[in-house]
């Protein structure tokens, strides 16, 4: 699976992380790439072609301004840092995710980072390495240029006929899969069957699944030790938080056999529920019972960082390991409205909308354990490291949260691309 490279997110690496790799002499291979130069954005075929090889992968990190040498001792490589130099990092950033986006189909997200070196060039100009994380892909198979590639040891190539077919049935059985399960325990919900009684409307459900548990088609029974190795799940308002076991794991709800618009489970088959209704009473653009109807995407995603912060880490507290399968799911939604909205000295100003066409909308994506390792609880009232927790999280979850602002009409997320 996905090799972990860097011990940290990537936003937080710096220059010490590359002295690392260097005194560490972490050669390329399947999960790591070097490269001298990075071209103009006019020459980004060849980054294309190399995030399009890692995302039909397990994913893997593209780092420009470093250098692999021949030589060093066996299993080590040598390495050295160049440095690029760089007039303008966040534009550069920017154009590098865009050329991505247009050159791959399906388009690929990627995530990037130009690191400052304390080193100058001849001309005194700062210099850069930057790094580009390509997350694994539930879209995976990709094309660049019209051509699928597979990533090797050490290089990229294309993919022959049966390896473009096994991929495409592979990752087309897990996802169809994940999807299919998900649905099913909506619909359970919805009939009764759930671990409490949800009085369901318009609402939204959060899951999250082990894929090593899911594959090995396993159960882990929770014990009763687990109450105490996870207290308490996330469930609004605080004070109604009740944790206890049912048939198919623990679940934190108002009560034993009472009806809860909102409740959180882990499942003995690695699975985390968050179930929240109705939306429209708290998610509404318009006064309650005027039409249309609205959701405010940003109070969902608002909501999904919050839940998934504090809920997550549980999973693997109790054992259960990554990747995840995560997936966002809004039903009973049709004929509301999705809306895009910022705020502008204080008032809510909605910039797109878009009404909903179908009862049950999904989100999804791949968390690997680098993911997960970012997806923290830090309690509002520390407003800095909240705000960065926030920031870090939000572009790990960069796919489920562009496509929920698009399907309202924006280009993506404003806490991912605060810039517009």
């Amino acid at each position: 699976m996905y090799r972990k490279i860097f011990d940290k997110p990537l936003d937080t690496l710096t220059e010490a992380d590359l002295l690392a790799l260097v005194e560490r002499g972490v050669p390329e291979g399947p999960h790591l790439d070097y490269k001298r130069e990075l071209g103009t954005k006019g020459e980004y075929r060849d980054l294309a072609k190399d995030v399009v090889a890692f995302a039909n992968a397990y994913g893997g990190y593209l780092v420009f301004g470093v250098e692999e040498k021949k030589g060093g001792d066996e299993g080590e490589a040598e390495i050295e840092i160049v440095g690029l130099p760089i007039e303008d990092r966040d534009r550069l950033l920017t154009a590098i995710e865009h050329a991505v986006r247009d050159l791959t189909t399906p388009s690929v997200e990627v995530r990037t980072k130009a690191i400052e070196l304390s080193t100058r060039d001849e001309q005194g100009r700062p210099l850069y390495v930057v790094v580009v994380e390509v997350p694994p892909s539930l879209n995976a198979p990709h094309m660049a240029s019209h051509v699928f590639y597979r990533r090797g040891d050490r290089t990229s190539s294309k993919m022959d006929y049966m390896e473009i077919r096994r991929a495409f049935s592979q990752r087309g059985d897990l996802v169809r899969g994940m999807r299919e399960r998900l649905r099913r325990r909506i619909e359970d919900l919805k009939k009764g069957y759930g671990p409490t009684a949800w009085i369901h409307h318009a609402g939204f459900v959060l899951y999250a699944a082990s894929l090593p548990t899911y594959e090995a088609a396993r159960t882990q029974v929770l014990a009763p030790d687990a109450l105490d190795r996870v207290p308490r799940l996330m469930l609004f308002p605080p004070q109604t938080w009740r944790t206890s076991f049912f048939a198919d794991g623990i679940v934190a709800s108002p009560g034993p056999g009472e009806a809860t618009s909102r409740f959180t489970a882990i499942s003995h088959e690695g699975e985390l529920f968050l179930a929240s209704s109705p939306l429209y009473e708290f998610l509404h653009c318009h006064a309650p019972g005027e039409e249309p109807r609205c959701l405010r995407v940003k109070d969902i995603q608002d909501g999904m960082l919050t839940a998934l912060a504090y809920d997550l880490p549980k999973l693997v507290e109790l054992g259960f390991a990554p990747p995840f399968y995560l997936g966002l799911a809004l039903v009973r939604a049709r004929g509301f409205v999705l809306q895009a909205t910022q705020e502008i000295d204080g008032l809510i100003d909605p910039f797109s909308e878009r009404r909903v066409s179908s009862p049950f909308l999904l989100f999804d994506q791949l968390l690997t354990a680098d993911d997960v390792r970012v997806v923290r609880y830090v309690h509002p009232r520390h407003k800095k490291e909240w705000r960065e927790s926030r920031g870090q999280m939000a572009r790990v979850l960069q796919p489920v949260l562009d496509r929920l602002w698009q399907a309202a009409g924006a280009t993506g997320s404003p806490l991912v691309h605060p810039d517009g």
